[in-house]
Parts: structure tokens; C-alpha cells; sequence
């Protein structure tokens, strides 16, 4: 019965290991250079929306506050 885990964590292992030999090595200025050419080509905004209360009864008059901002620096 071992030798079948054996062989069953070979067949596992070895392709695992050969296939992770192909991947070039990921620097932190090419993440960084990725990451500023992203927000150049698709810049983003997020809209935030405050009001006064929870909840509103028909008729009464709603307070209410607009941000729009940046999403990467806010």
C-alpha cells in the first residue's frame, strides 16, 4: 500500500516542479509599472452618497451629500 502513495505523490510532485520552471521571475517595479499603466489606461472614480438619516417617511425633505473621488488616491 505505500508504494502506491509513493507513486501518487511522484506523479503529483514532478509535473508540478517542471511546470513552475516556465514562469519568469515577478519583480516589484514590474508589479508597480503594471499597476501605473492600469490606471492610466482605465482611470477610475468612486461616488459616495451621505444623507441625514436611516429612513424617510413620504413627504419629508432628504438631505443629502455627493462625493466623487479617485479610487487610488481618494
Amino acid at each position: 500500500m505505500k508504494v502506491n502513495y509513493y507513486f501518487l505523490l511522484f506523479l503529483l510532485v514532478v509535473p508540478a516542479k517542471l511546470y513552475c520552471r516556465n514562469f519568469p521571475v515577478i519583480s516589484v517595479d514590474s508589479i508597480r509599472n503594471n499597476f501605473i499603466q492600469q490606471v492610466q489606461l482605465f482611470p477610475q472614480e468612486k461616488i459616495y452618497i451621505q444623507n441625514d438619516k436611516p429612513g424617510y417617511v413620504s413627504g419629508e425633505i432628504i438631505w443629502f451629500k455627493v462625493y466623487l473621488t479617485d479610487a487610488v488616491v481618494h
